[in-house]
């Protein structure tokens, strides 16, 4: 049996979130809380740098959230396109309902 060692719970989306980092680079967002997010994209982020990112939500705003990588692993069977899971923990922003991470939640559940 596992614990959680999560201070906030994930909120799972079932489709995907798309978004952005400010390079460009699509991302495709897994899970969400108000603490970070697991995302999807095609290269990998190395462990420690910090990204900006963009978000759309599904009524058309776009959210800007900056984060930290604090994992980042390769999902891409030999011969496939790459595809990289990388943990993204939020920084610049209280973890709180009030956030802007608290703010996509409340967007979420609205959905």
């Amino acid at each position: 049996m596992t614990s959680e060692r999560r201070r906030s719970p994930r909120i799972r989306i079932v489709d995907t979130l798309p978004g952005r980092t400010a390079g460009e680079t699509p991302v495709r967002v897994r899970d969400f809380s108000l603490g970070g997010m697991a995302v999807e994209l095609a290269v990998e982020l190395p462990v420690g740098s910090l990204h900006d990112f963009q978000l759309q939500l599904g009524d058309g705003s776009v959210v800007d959230l900056r984060g930290r990588v604090v994992r980042c692993r390769d999902l891409a069977a030999p011969g496939e396109s790459p595809l990289f899971s990388c943990g993204i923990q939020f920084v610049d922003d209280e973890a709180s309902d009030e956030s802007r991470a608290g703010q996509v939640i409340g967007r979420l559940k609205q959905e």
